[in-house]
């Protein structure tokens, strides 16, 4: 633990910049939940667009917008 599941509408990441981006977040993960690099694991999944109300909003966001440490400026 901790494992973190990242989803964002489609978007061409580079090899080196999504091992930049794993590095980043495995970082501050360390600094803030004190864990070990080697217990981290990041999910990056993307989800079209026109997917994203029903795929993320309505199963994940509205209902837990009580435990989100960051909210979105949205509504759908």
């Amino acid at each position: 633990m901790p494992h973190i599941e990242i989803k964002s509408f489609p978007r061409e990441l580079t090899p080196e910049q999504t091992k930049e981006f794993a590095e980043a977040m495995t970082q501050l993960m360390q600094q803030y939940l004190e864990c070990r690099e080697g217990a981290v694991s990041i999910a990056l999944k993307y989800v079209p667009r026109e997917e994203w109300k029903s795929s993320v909003w309505e199963t994940q966001i509205a209902p837990e917008m009580a435990e989100l440490i960051k909210a979105p400026d949205y509504q759908l």
